[in-house]
């Protein structure tokens, strides 16, 4: 059975545009995302937090789980958004 960090890599290299990740483990998985997007190439990639009292980081009204998924589709720039807690929401 493939590591967390094995299924994330071999994700990431297939270029899909979302990935799910469901773990109980939150702060270790974003120092995962942190890792892969400051070795992105040809420069490293923002990463991006989303929760539902927040929304997403630098984004007015963005709580709405919809809206802020919807600007990041439209959007956003080329990196990580971690989207918290997203799958109790929708």
């Amino acid at each position: 059975m493939a590591t967390t960090v094995e299924q994330v890599a071999t994700a990431l290299a297939s270029a899909y545009p979302l990935i799910v990740v469901l773990s109980s483990e939150e702060e270790r998985i974003e120092r995962l995302l942190q890792r892969f997007a400051g070795g992105a190439k040809p420069q490293p990639l923002p990463v991006a937090g989303w929760n539902c009292l927040d929304g997403l980081a630098g984004l007015d009204d963005s709580r709405d789980p919809i809206a802020a998924l919807t600007w990041v589709a439209e959007q956003g720039q080329r990196g990580f958004y971690v989207f918290k807690d997203l799958h109790a929401l929708l």
